[in-house]
Order: structure tokens, then C-alpha cells, then sequence
């Protein structure tokens, strides 16, 4: 995993040692913030309750990303907790299942070798501009917003 990480970062890095060992460090402190929430999750899921976690950190949250992608495609996913239907005061609502990633560090080895720019240096979205005009709503209408205001507007 070492020599996959400084090779990784090497390519990302352009061959600016400072920004490889940004990178680096960046890696570990990612690595750190999965390794510290993945007990409490992993708790909580034996326990039956459902599971959403986001780590807070950057690279973290696109390591994450890139591991469900991959793990889907290549059929490496398992169901923790099956989707199941809720009762609510409103209605019935619909739970999504919980599903599990099965990898090993070789698997993580050989996406880093994959794409090392898209895992350190990912491109930043580009600015949508707004529509000149306003759209109105009606005064009761209702809106949901999702938003990721962590990841400092990169896709």
C-alpha cells in the first residue's frame, strides 16, 4: 500500500515533492477519519439501525466514492440490512438497504494506480450561471435542497 500510495502521489504530484508529501499527508489523515468512525458504524449496523456515514474529510469522502464505484462494478457489494418499508404518521415511506463494500488493500493498490489525479487533484466543477430571470413559485410550494458544501466545490 506504501509503494502504491508514493507512486500514486508522484504521478498527481507533477514532481513537486512538497505537493507528494501534502498528498501523503493528506492520505493518512483521510485513512485516519475512516478508520475512527468505521467501529461506531460498524456498532450501530450490528445493532440494526440504519446506517448513513459521511466522513468529513475530503479525501476520505472520495476514497469512499471511488470504493462503492469500483466494488459495484466489479460485484464486490453485499446487503447489511435489507430496504424495507417504514410506517409514518404521513404514509408509508421507503427505507433504502444498507449495503457493504468487501475489498482488500490490493484492490485499493491497483485503483490508485488507476487514477491518482481524480483521487488527489480531482477537477473543480465549473460555475453554472444562474437564469436571468427569477422563476416564481407558488407561496406554498415546497423545496429540498441537497447540497455539499465540504468538498470546496470539486466534483
Amino acid at each position: 500500500m506504501h509503494d502504491a500510495v508514493q507512486a500514486a502521489t508522484a504521478v498527481a504530484a507533477a514532481g513537486d515533492p512538497v505537493a507528494q508529501q501534502q498528498m501523503v499527508a493528506a492520505w493518512h489523515t483521510a485513512l485516519g477519519e475512516l478508520s475512527k468512525s468505521a467501529k461506531p458504524v460498524m456498532q450501530m449496523g450490528l445493532a440494526g439501525t440504519t446506517i448513513l456515514h459521511t466522513p468529513q474529510n475530503e479525501l476520505a469522502a472520495r476514497l469512499q466514492t471511488l470504493l462503492v464505484k469500483q466494488a459495484t462494478a466489479a460485484g464486490q457489494v453485499g446487503s447489511l440490512q435489507p430496504a424495507q418499508t417504514v410506517k409514518t404518521p404521513d404514509g408509508d415511506s421507503f427505507a433504502p438497504g444498507v449495503l457493504f463494500v468487501k475489498f482488500d488493500n490490493d484492490d485499493i493498490a491497483g485503483w490508485l494506480r488507476m487514477s491518482p489525479e481524480s483521487i488527489f487533484k480531482p477537477p473543480r466543477a465549473a460555475w453554472i450561471e444562474p437564469a436571468p430571470v427569477p422563476q416564481t413559485i407558488p407561496d406554498d410550494a415546497q423545496i429540498a435542497l441537497f447540497g455539499d458544501m465540504h468538498c470546496g466545490a470539486r466534483i
